[in-house]
């Protein structure tokens, strides 16, 4: 629903603009001068704002630069009786969407507005396609994680903070066990659906909205997991785990390599530390271990459970 905020210290020209709005369907409130206003968008939401200029106190310039700078969203049609004293290059550099001279006629306004409504829906409909399109760019429409050029765009952003701020970053990278047997023993589609499985099985295992889990490629997987220490990063690779063994009507095994990040990590042996841990993990009996450490481009075991 849109919104209009009618901003006049005439209190007829505020009623023909409120009758105005009715008839249209649009929601509406009146202030009678722009600190009135200002107050109101602090404490409300509006698609648009028809202002006066000339106005006691807080005028109609300088109404519409505070809304530009704090709401730049909303659009602004301005109105005066002075049309000598301000030209319309001078309002919309001010950054009025559309300007109108009184003694104004109905249709003149109802045609602004029909045309800053339309713009507005153009606008909405093409930051919704734009928000589909990058989010089938940054998608692996398989499983519905994150894909593998996300991923490193990611990682190297949560290296950098968490070097700034300091603070425990860890990376997990997983893959099934013999995944291509199972493939060869039951088929492609029977693969992609436990391909899924495994999907959803990360997304319910990790903390929401703090870590990141990804399709790496093929069989496998990684998670970034931020602020944690080892023992909960442990725990969340192990929920992992169990998740995943809990697929059905097959349990699935998988192997999990985790590495902490240091100072002589880059994007790239960050990844390969963890690597390392998983394959490690795989040919071993031990199903989740943690590297870190790098000396002389050897890599060092720090843990394991």
């Amino acid at each position: 629903m849109e919104k209009v905020l009618i901003v006049d210290d005439s209190k007829t020209i505020c009623q023909i603009l409120v009758d105005l709005m009715n008839s249209l369907g649009y929601e509406n409130k009146t202030a009678t001068d722009g600190l009135q206003a200002l107050i109101m968008l602090k404490e409300e939401k509006f698609s648009v704002v028809i202002s006066d200029i000339e106005m006691p106190g807080v005028d109609g310039l300088t109404l519409i630069k505070k809304i530009k700078e704090n709401s730049p969203e909303i659009d602004v049609i301005s109105i005066t009786g002075f049309g000598t004293k301000y030209s319309y290059s001078e309002v919309i550099k001010t950054g009025a969407s559309d300007f109108i001279v009184k003694p104004f006629g109905i249709d003149e306004i109802v045609a602004k507005l029909n045309r800053i409504f339309r713009e507005r829906s153009i606008k909405r409909q093409l930051e919704e396609k734009n928000a589909e399109l990058l989010l089938l760019s940054i998608n692996d429409d398989l499983t519905g994680l994150y894909n593998r050029r996300h991923f490193y765009n990611q990682l190297e952003k949560e290296i950098i903070r968490a070097r700034r701020q300091n603070r425990i970053l860890f990376l997990v990278m997983l893959d099934l066990d013999e995944f291509k047997k199972f493939n060869d023993t039951y088929g492609h589609l029977e693969g992609d659906r436990v391909l899924k499985e495994v999907g959803r099985a990360i997304n319910k295992s990790i903390r929401k909205n703090v870590d990141e889990g990804f399709r790496y490629g093929g069989d496998e997987f990684t998670v970034i997991i931020p602020e944690a220490n080892k023992l909960q990063t442990m725990q969340i690779a192990q929920r992992i785990q169990e998740a995943c063994r809990a697929i059905k009507p097959l349990p699935i095994e998988i192997s999990l390599g985790l590495a902490e990040l240091t100072d002589d990590h880059d994007v790239e042996s960050f990844v390969h530390c963890a690597d390392q841990a998983m394959y490690q993990a795989k040919n071993s009996s031990i199903k989740i271990l943690i590297y870190g450490k790098i000396s002389d481009g050897n890599i060092t075991l720090i843990s394991s459970t």
